[in-house]
């Protein structure tokens, strides 16, 4: 259960990584058109695993030659700074089709919209403060975006999810990596309705 996030614009989006570059086995990119041509043969790539695309890689000629890097150095989500880069395939291929024996099923996709969800955070030294955004993750996959991507631990990313898993409009789960390894491993609830997250819930 790995998840990326990547900014483009004002927007977040979040997937499960489904393209492996470095060929060593794990998938840490996804297939995006960057370039506009129509065709989702551009990759997103985390290239230090941790969560976050640093990295777009652009065949510029089309031919499957992945020369370009881009790059968002401000994390603005403008990727406007580009340099050539070693040319040549992808090491490890395409792994979407493939469905690992024990694979729960967890396989968030991108939106880039949906109704907006509620949420609140707070903790016994800050107030709570409630927030509205607008559904630009789909956990379930059911075509229907029904979690915002957040930055829950802090890290820098939104890589971290709040999710309404009953479609009411209100988030009542938030699924994290805690270790950073980009497996979700801890599914927080706020039983109270306080805004806190105090109860953790280990998922495998």
């Amino acid at each position: 259960m790995s998840v990326i996030s990547i900014t483009v614009g004002n927007t977040v989006y979040v997937a499960e990584p489904t393209v492996d570059v470095d060929g060593d086995g794990a998938a840490e990119a996804v297939l995006i058109d960057f370039d506009g041509s129509g065709t989702a043969d551009d990759i997103a790539w985390d290239s230090d695993g941790d969560g976050v695309v640093d990295t777009i890689l652009v065949a510029s000629q089309g031919d499957g030659d992945y020369d370009t890097g881009y790059f968002d150095p401000t994390g603005t989500g403008s990727w406007d700074e580009s340099l050539s880069v070693p040319g040549g395939p992808i090491l490890g291929g395409d792994t979407s089709q493939q469905n690992p024996e024990g694979d729960p099923g967890y396989n968030p996709e991108w939106s880039e919209s949906g109704a907006p969800l509620v949420y609140s955070f707070g903790d016994s030294e800050t107030p709570t403060e409630t927030y509205v955004s607008e559904a630009n993750v789909d956990v379930d996959g059911d075509g229907v975006a029904d979690a915002v991507a957040i930055d829950m631990d802090g890290n820098g990313g939104h890589d971290d999810i709040a999710w309404d898993s009953d479609g009411d409009g209100v988030v009542d789960a938030i699924v994290v990596d805690s270790d950073h390894d980009g497996y979700v491993d801890t599914v927080y609830t706020d039983p109270n309705g306080n805004g806190h997250w105090d109860h953790a819930h280990s998922v495998s």
